[in-house]
């Protein structure tokens, strides 16, 4: 068992982190996910410029 640790441990030394992905279901995830592979609620710009003053936008209303 001591040896288990030991690898665990130097694992997590090598990786700076857990050496194992967590997987924690969010319902909010799932649901945006679900969302996305339907195609619902998706927002088309014509360029990058576009894209980028909606989402500057988009920002300053979360804040005001």
């Amino acid at each position: 068992m001591s040896e288990v640790i030991s690898l665990f441990l130097t694992q997590v030394s090598l990786t700076n982190g857990i050496p194992f992905e967590i997987k924690i279901p969010n319902k909010l995830k799932e649901e945006t996910l679900l969302k996305s592979e339907r195609g619902d609620e998706l927002h088309e710009v014509s360029d990058t410029k576009e894209l980028f003053k909606e989402l500057n936008n988009y920002l300053r209303n979360l804040i005001i």
